[in-house]
């Protein structure tokens, strides 16, 4: 039998995580690769991002610069986003645009004889050409439409939020329509699935690939932790972590600190920006910036704390700290699509006070640690396995190819 061809489009070299790349993808692309055969087409921002190809192996690879570099350029965001608000592309869908990527995905279809086209994010998906007899796959790792109007919900800047509103109704325009002529949609969990059948009246053929961890070596450590530790882990340039991080810190860590004065909150996590290092001085509150490896500062943890307020998708350092055993509390947007017992494998608190009362329980209480720790550990162990992301991808594809 003739192996399948795949042309695997991504936003990112789907690099491993500990080099900073997406789990998801990189998990999605391996296990393709073990199966078919997969041509790579990847934005790059830096040349020396192609030294994450060494070990990753594609068959080939096309690598496109990106047009519109944002980094963290103060000024270009606003540019970018005023252009986009007079376009009728969404914000996301506008940084992307690149005359080179789909001068690349064109050529490729027409020369590669592929079988498939796989799409790892929505923002990619006008790259998708019309008129090749090729099956289209979109890999939604959440409802970008959903997560935009969070923001402009709880934006207090007008002009934010007049825009989030707009462009929340483009993207849902846009993420149905994709979807819809989208051979198969593959959804982070079992709540994105439904969100996605609702949005398209049932009109697609979704499959849910949940999100796999590496639990030996995300597994719990032996040593003792610290009572008096809070730790946040995650990308501190990304703005729902900057937001969750900055109302925990203003508004739920002094609760905290009535209580147990020696209370230190810790935020881990690579580029932090201007308004999370002015933390440092603020009275226990540490930034860290990046450190090579987290699971040192979770381990030692009493509680991880995850306060998002917007967002989408599933959270994957939730799942990491889960199978640390690290006692975990978040908001109903932080466990969305996770499937774990509120109260006895994670605590979902979503007012500042209750919020609070959930950490100083288990900051005082090692019973209590311990119990939901040995919970969520044995839940990331029945359900989020990449042993199971494997099989999920496999049959996912196996499925697409008998139509």
């Amino acid at each position: 039998m003739t192996q399948k061809k795949i042309l695997f489009i991504s936003p990112l070299i789907p690099c491993p995580p500990e080099k900073g790349g997406n789990p998801r993808t990189y998990e999605i692309f391996q296990t393709l690769h073990n199966f078919y055969k997969v041509h790579l087409i990847s934005f790059i921002e830096d040349d020396r991002e192609k030294s994450f190809l060494n070990g990753l192996a594609p068959e080939t690879f096309d690598l496109i610069p990106k047009q519109i570099h944002l980094g963290r350029s103060w000024w270009k965001r606003p540019l970018v986003g005023l252009s986009s608000a007079f376009s009728r592309l969404p914000y996301n869908f506008f940084k992307f645009k690149s005359e080179t990527m789909k001068r690349q995905v064109n050529k490729m279809l027409q020369t590669g004889g592929f079988n498939a086209i796989h799409i790892e994010h929505l923002n990619l998906w006008p790259f998708v050409p019309e008129g090749f007899p090729v099956l289209k796959v979109l890999h939604q790792h959440n409802l970008e439409w959903l997560s935009i109007k969070r923001f402009a919900d709880i934006s207090l800047n007008p002009a934010k939020k007049i825009f989030g509103w707009m462009d929340s109704i483009k993207l849902k325009a846009a993420e149905k329509e994709a979807c819809e002529q989208a051979d198969k949609v593959l959804a982070v969990s079992d709540d994105v699935k439904q969100r996605l059948l609702s949005l398209t009246n049932g009109k697609i053929d979704v499959s849910v690939v949940r999100t796999g961890i590496d639990t030996e070596a995300w597994r719990p450590g032996d040593g003792p932790c610290d009572s008096s530790k809070i730790t946040f882990v995650g990308k501190m340039d990304y703005p729902p972590n900057v937001d969750g991080v900055l109302w925990f810190s203003s508004v739920v860590f002094p609760l905290i600190k009535r209580w147990i004065p020696s209370a230190k909150f810790v935020v881990v996590g690579s580029n932090p920006v201007s308004a999370v290092r002015a933390l440092r001085r603020r009275p226990g509150i540490q930034v860290t910036g990046f450190v090579e490896d987290v699971r040192p500062h979770l381990r030692e943890s009493a509680v991880g704390v995850f306060p998002l307020r917007y967002g989408g998708g599933v959270k994957f350092k939730i799942l990491e700290a889960m199978s640390l055993g690290v006692p975990t509390v978040t908001t109903s947007i932080g466990v969305e699509g996770i499937l774990a017992d509120s109260g006895a494998e994670v605590f979902v608190e979503d007012k500042p006070q209750a919020f609070a009362q959930r950490v100083i329980a288990l900051m005082t209480d090692r019973g209590l640690r311990l119990e939901l720790a040995r919970r969520a550990r044995r839940r990331i162990l029945s359900l989020y396995t990449r042993e199971q992301m494997r099989v999920d991808i496999k049959e996912a594809y196996e499925n697409l190819w008998s139509r």
